[in-house]
């Protein structure tokens, strides 16, 4: 460990006053004495020019710190007069549309915003949930000593995305994540009608594959935990705004 100087330096002293002040009368009986408290007063005094150096150069160190910043040229850190342009603009026009804006006006934005943060395969998952049934999900993770989740190896896998004819099934997990992030779909606890859909999900090639990866880390048999998969009242609301097949969704308000 290393002692800060100004601590050392405030220790010494603090030992020097306490040899001055409680043993000063046993001292000076004692063989040598005036010797010890010679070599304790050089220490005191060899510290403390120490504690002074210490913080003469950090005090030096900081005014160069300060002074190379108020030096800096501020328009190096600073964004580019278009880009701060076209973002304040952007802001000035969200705002006004905010002021102008009516309930349906509102609801359009947003749904036109999620709308462009899907991806086909999303848009087929949220189309098979769209009449309300519910999926198997599975989630993989070591299991600890103490029987609990020690680390999840899978999230989301589920049924759902060959269910909907995705072409990456590999990447349903993450299709499930985005559309739980986008508030489309919500997971609920293991849904005991869906017992034959939980044992063919168990089947599947990314839960083998994250039941293989569990085992290789720990002794004990992975845990897998069940549960199910809806579409939420946003994803509702949402579907039959942009439903495709029925022509009249568009100018509902």
């Amino acid at each position: 460990m290393v002692l800060p100087v100004g601590d050392l330096a405030v220790g010494v002293q603090r030992a020097v006053r306490w040899v001055a002040r409680s043993g000063w009368g046993l001292g000076q009986r004692l063989p040598g004495i005036g010797l010890v408290e010679r070599e304790l007063r050089r220490v005191e005094r060899g510290a403390q020019r120490i504690g002074r150096t210490a913080a003469h150069q950090l005090a030096r160190r900081m005014a160069a710190v300060n002074r190379n910043l108020a030096e800096s040229d501020p328009a190096k850190h600073a964004m580019p007069d278009g880009q701060a342009d076209s973002l304040r603009a952007g802001m000035a026009e969200l705002l006004n549309r905010a002021v102008d804006s009516s309930a349906a006006a509102s609801r359009h934005y947003l749904y036109a915003s999620i709308l462009a943060r899907l991806v086909p395969d999303e848009a087929r998952i949220l189309a098979a949930l769209s009449d309300g049934p519910a999926f198997p999900v599975i989630d993989v993770a070591t299991r600890g000593a103490m029987g609990g989740t020690n680390r999840v190896v899978l999230r989301n896998a589920s049924t759902v995305g060959k269910s909907a004819g995705v072409t990456l099934n590999d990447s349903v997990p993450t299709y499930v994540a985005r559309l739980l992030d986008l508030g489309l779909v919500e997971l609920g606890d293991e849904d005991s009608s869906l017992d034959m859909e939980y044992d063919v999900l168990l089947t599947d090639a990314l839960v083998q594959d994250a039941d293989r990866r569990a085992r290789a880390a720990g002794r004990l048999a992975p845990r897998m935990i069940r549960r199910s998969l809806r579409i939420s009242e946003l994803g509702k609301d949402f579907w039959t705004a942009c439903d495709p097949s029925d022509p009249s969704a568009a100018d509902q308000p």
